[in-house]
């Protein structure tokens, strides 16, 4: 009962309502800003702002009262955990074992996709849920173990935007797959009929390749910044000063960890090729997000290293 009055708040066109609400802001923010041809008040740029590209601390009174350490984003991803190991356990449960889920009918009438035709199979679903999971799960891991956070600050509005980012990117997917109740139709999924037709299936295998790839250079370039703060042992924190990180894809980027970020969801937007709802939802936040902080942080390099050696933002020897 409770289950089902929870799903009956939900409705996936207010979450991407919500998402596109979130570009437009940050698009009338951060173009003008980032490309100079405004200058707002200092309070809006501390509003959106966090970290070192704030160039200082807080001075307006009423953003200080929302702000919130910056080594909270792991956070999210402890609660990130939570809700992909729900929908790992949902989905695989529905399409694979064939459980009966409490208030599914509720979850297929009023939630998830409503289409005669499902805009993706199912296989693309469960890999979503699952490519979150292991992003959830190396991400707390790097964040308790790896990172090191200097004193920096963020408000409560980037806050509260990664637990949305992060409690709605399997809900698109879901939104755009078969109803839950598939494998009472059907005699459930197998990993040998995926293989059957590579032709059809392409993107998924790309979509595979380039997340894992995209999720070892982001690890990597995490453990590059943690590892400026560190001694040679990498186990005794020195300082938390910004310093010019070298090695790896820094060598070509100013924001590795940006980018890669990008790629990570770009991957699970090729998985789920057709789903509308996750290419307008959260691959095209993460791009509109991503890119904005790799152009602010590239500026940010520049202006403070008089020796920053030449790097790129986005594409390698082209901009």
């Amino acid at each position: 009962m409770v289950f089902e009055v929870c799903l009956q708040l939900i409705n996936i066109q207010w979450i991407l309502y919500l998402y596109w609400t979130c570009d437009v802001l940050l698009l009338l923010y951060g173009i003008p800003t980032t490309f100079e041809w405004i200058s707002p008040p200092r309070w809006i740029l501390e509003l959106f702002q966090y970290g070192k590209t704030r160039n200082g601390k807080v001075e307006n009174r009423l953003v200080k009262l929302i702000e919130v350490p910056k080594s909270w984003f792991r956070h999210y991803y402890i609660f990130g955990i939570c809700v992909s190991v729900f929908m790992v356990l949902l989905t695989v449960g529905c399409f694979v074992l064939g459980v009966d889920v409490p208030g599914k009918g509720t979850v297929n009438n009023i939630f998830l996709n409503t289409a005669n035709k499902p805009a993706i199979d199912e296989y693309s679903v469960m890999m979503i849920c699952m490519m979150m999971l292991i992003q959830h799960a190396r991400r707390i891991y790097e964040c308790q173990t790896i990172s090191v956070y200097s004193k920096g600050t963020m408000n409560v509005l980037h806050y509260f935007l990664g637990f949305m980012l992060y409690s709605t990117v399997q809900l698109c997917a879901i939104s755009d797959g078969p109803t839950l109740n598939y494998q009472f139709q059907h005699t459930g999924v197998s990993l040998l009929s995926l293989g059957e037709n590579l032709l059809e299936n392409w993107h998924k295998i790309l979509g595979v390749v380039v997340f894992l790839w995209a999720s070892y250079h982001h690890h990597q370039s995490h453990v590059i910044l943690a590892q400026l703060r560190k001694d040679a042992t990498g186990k005794t924190v020195l300082h938390t000063k910004h310093t010019i990180p070298y090695g790896g894809l820094f060598e070509y980027f100013s924001a590795p960890h940006f980018v890669c970020e990008i790629l990570i969801y770009v991957a699970m937007g090729l998985v789920a090729m057709r789903s509308y709802a996750f290419w307008m939802g959260p691959v095209l936040f993460t791009c509109t997000n991503q890119l904005l902080m790799i152009h602010v942080t590239h500026k940010w390099y520049k202006q403070k290293f008089e020796d920053y050696p030449k790097r790129y933002m986005i594409i390698p020897y082209v901009l």
